[in-house]
């Protein structure tokens, strides 16, 4: 059966009642808050619009409404904060352009017909906020990411429910960027400058490389497969121990990286 409209009736008694709200066009309700009731508990009836006239009585009197309707009797409350921030991917790719989604944000609130805002707010954990922005619901990207610049980043979030008093809930969400492997890079690959001493390494072996200006690198330790056996951050000084434990027999390649150099080196372990 088809319904011309739904109806929703509120009153401080089953004698009392009073039209508060109404859905047209083949509207429905499925869940209904009541932020205005002037009265802790209430009475409600849901109704609909019927062909057929219907007679019920309201306030000692006869009245014929040609309305269905379903008596409900239900405690008020207030609206609820939101109590939770959730993101449906917290990784995305390095070298991706500006304004690339990562994930859809959502939020859990006990008031579940509430609809949400999302914001980016300061407060601890917002260092980051300037690389994202919120667009329909959406983290995106501000900037293209390097994962070996930055491979973990945190952002602040805030939801504000549509309640009468925008209650609002924060969270510190963390953004991973995947590493890819990357070609291209010939123009900043330096083979012949970086040396390993002793090599074939035993134990330890002191690693030398032109780094006078103390710029931050980060070593890369891979086997011949080129499977990532380690990873360590940050070298900033133009030498540094590498210690062989926990390295099987074999041939690795030792890569030192930043946005402008990459020293690479074969290091051999006994």
């Amino acid at each position: 059966m088809t319904y011309d409209k739904h109806y929703i009736f509120r009153g401080n008694s089953s004698e009392d009642m009073v039209l508060i709200d109404s859905a047209d066009n083949h509207g429905y309700y499925t869940m209904y808050s009541d932020y205005s009731a002037p009265y802790d508990e209430a009475y409600y009836q849901a109704g609909i619009k019927l062909p057929e006239k219907y007679i019920i009585k309201i306030n000692d009197s006869d009245r014929e409404f040609n309305y269905s309707l379903s008596n409900l009797y239900l405690k008020a409350r207030n609206n609820e904060a939101p109590y939770e921030i959730l993101i449906s991917e917290d990784r995305i790719d390095e070298n991706l352009p500006e304004g690339t989604e990562i994930g859809v944000i959502s939020a859990l609130d006990e008031d579940m017909d509430d609809q949400h805002t999302f914001y980016l707010v300061s407060g601890v954990g917002s260092d980051d906020n300037n690389y994202f922005r919120i667009s329909d619901n959406k983290l995106v990207t501000a900037v293209e990411f390097d994962h070996e610049t930055d491979a973990e980043l945190t952002v602040r979030i805030r939801v504000v429910d549509n309640g009468p008093d925008s209650l609002y809930y924060e969270k510190v969400i963390k953004i991973y960027i995947n590493d890819l492997y990357e070609t291209g890079l010939d123009n900043k690959l330096i083979k012949d400058e970086i040396i390993v001493i002793p090599n074939p390494v035993k134990d330890k072996a002191l690693v030398q490389f032109p780094n006078e200006e103390g710029d931050k690198y980060i070593l890369y330790l891979t086997n011949i497969d080129g499977e990532q056996i380690q990873i360590t951050g940050t070298i900033a000084s133009d030498k540094f121990e590498l210690d062989r434990t926990g390295l099987s027999p074999g041939i690795y390649i030792l890569l030192l990286r930043n946005n402008d150099k990459i020293f690479k080196t074969k290091v051999v372990i006994e």
